[in-house]
């Protein structure tokens, strides 16, 4: 009995224990599955962030190399008697370049001082003679490269932030997903010890109960005896009286009969 006690408090706390690390089991796999969902879907923002990026520069890198380009041509073919690129072309090519990155609005001015000096008749740069009207021009499509420029750089300066934060995120979420698939290992190995120790301690209780049965059979088997010996012994005893009873009445009568009872030699 001391034993199926001792082993029934036993059980009972490891069942506790497995109950326990099998709750937390479930907490820590729900809040595995969250954070690698989380990864999951950081990691496809930022690479759909980064594509944008990409293409973005991309389309400002042309843009600005091209203007750089145009400021170069206005520089230096404006006046003189060289055949210079058409108004239509130049203005065609800005305004793609342009319009990609959204500087249209910006391009306008551009577009109006160059048509101001445009021959009407051959719509080329003929006209021009280098004059203040070239310097102006220039100047236009200077202050239209450095706002592609300073706008490319604000981009560039986002990227490398978002770049930043993301691999801050990807250390963070990294050891979250470590801890809980160290600590989901931890708590699997609790619940096996935990179930080994319930099995173990109820097979005590088993083996005990079965043992306090069988003791219990053993000792009713052996009052059962006892009180047949103590039966047997009483019916012994009696018969041991009438025995001796009869052995004295014997010896009275050969007293009677021969006054004395012969020894026997």
């Amino acid at each position: 009995k001391t034993a199926i006690v001792n082993a029934s408090a036993s059980r009972k706390v490891c069942q506790e224990h497995l109950n326990k690390a099998k709750s937390l089991l479930k907490e820590a796999q729900n809040l595995l599955e969250a954070e690698e969902q989380k990864k999951k879907e950081r990691t496809e923002i930022r690479a759909k962030e980064h594509a944008m990026y990409v293409k973005e520069k991309e389309q400002y890198d042309q843009a600005i190399n091209f203007m750089k380009d145009f400021i170069g041509m206005v520089a230096q073919k404006f006046g003189g008697d060289a055949a210079a690129p058409s108004f239509i072309q130049f203005s065609e090519g800005l305004l793609r370049k342009t319009s990609a990155i959204g500087k249209v609005e910006a391009t306008v001015p551009v577009l109006i001082m160059m048509s101001q000096f445009v021959a009407a008749a051959k719509g080329n740069f003929t006209n021009w003679s280098g004059s203040d009207a070239s310097k102006t021009l220039v100047e236009k499509l200077n202050n239209l490269n450095e706002i592609m420029e300073a706008d490319l750089a604000k981009i560039m300066a986002l990227e490398a932030k978002r770049a930043s934060d993301f691999a801050a995120f990807l250390i963070k979420v990294n050891k979250n997903i470590a801890d809980l698939k160290a600590n989901i290992k931890q708590l699997l190995a609790q619940i096996k010890s935990n179930s080994e120790c319930v099995a173990r301690e109820t097979a005590i209780m088993k083996e005990a109960a079965a043992k306090t049965t069988r003791n219990a059979d053993l000792k009713e088997k052996a009052i059962k005896m006892c009180a047949k010996f103590v039966e047997e012994c009483k019916v012994a005893q009696a018969a041991r009286r009438t025995e001796i009873t009869t052995v004295r009445q014997i010896l009275n009568l050969m007293n009677v009969r021969f006054g004395k009872v012969p020894d026997r030699k």
